[in-house]
């Protein structure tokens, strides 16, 4: 007795014609529609991202004026007109685990450039070189009580703040210049310093003298790979500082 064999109907999973993304998913919908959905999705998303404003995660500071462009692709103008501009570092991201960007400051007396890596609770900045004036000591330091208006030649190595492996290591040499109590008052007349930023075992020694008197110490102090810092004004450098420290000098003690 011969035996028939009969095909059951096409499963739905099956799709048409045997092409997976015709299979139809609940409510009627193909996977193929389904994946046009998903890919116009990560797109919209994409591009939401890429053009997210540089103002969305920054703010104007004491020392930044105004901001724009976008996160991957910014600027801003600092108080003295100048110029720093930034482009992200997609590589370099990824070997620092952090966003990484290649920056620039010009105009006005400045020609810096250098990379910073953000983390998720570290700053880097590395290879920053070149001429810069107090309005970028203003950016970066913008709560400073005092202002200055010099030059300074700028070589820093590296300079890591936030988690661990703190520590920095580079030189700025200052040239004389007039710096000012922030809220107003007498401008005093300052020298040509060298501020030496220098590893020594686990810690970094900072070292603050006028240029060409290495055995005259203005400001001493130490950053610990903790974020542990030390910093001293010295009651000579009170003298030739007198806006950054009171007569007789100051200690000061913190952490990253």
């Amino acid at each position: 007795m011969a035996l028939a064999l009969r095909r059951g109907p096409r499963s739905p999973a099956g799709g048409i014609d045997g092409d997976p993304l015709s299979a139809q998913l609940p409510f009627g919908v193909t996977k193929r529609t389904a994946a046009f959905v998903a890919t116009g999705v990560a797109a919209y998303l994409a591009a939401l991202a890429w053009t997210i404003p540089a103002s969305a995660v920054m703010s104007p500071t004491p020392g930044i004026g105004a901001i724009g462009g976008t996160v991957w692709r910014g600027h801003a103008t600092l108080i003295d007109g100048s110029r720093a501009e930034w482009r992200w570092a997609p590589l370099r991201s990824l070997t620092g685990l952090g966003f990484a960007a290649d920056w620039t400051i010009a105009g006005s007396g400045n020609d810096l450039a250098g990379v910073a890596v953000i983390g998720m609770n570290t700053t880097t900045i590395e290879a920053a070189s070149g001429t810069a004036s107090g309005a970028v000591l203003a950016a970066a330091l913008p709560y400073l009580h005092f202002t200055c208006a010099m030059p300074l030649q700028v070589n820093i190595k590296r300079i890591r703040i936030g988690g661990g492996s703190q520590g920095a290591e580079g030189e700025v040499n200052a040239g004389s210049g007039l710096c000012a109590p922030r809220g107003g008052g007498a401008a005093t007349l300052t020298p040509s310093m060298v501020l030496s930023l220098t590893r020594v075992g686990s810690d970094s020694r900072i070292l603050l003298v006028p240029a060409g008197q290495r055995r005259r110490t203005l400001a001493e102090g130490s950053l610990s790979e903790d974020g542990k810092l030390q910093l001293r004004v010295t009651p000579e450098g009170s003298q030739v500082l007198p806006f950054a420290a009171p007569a007789g000098g100051i200690g000061i003690e913190t952490s990253f």
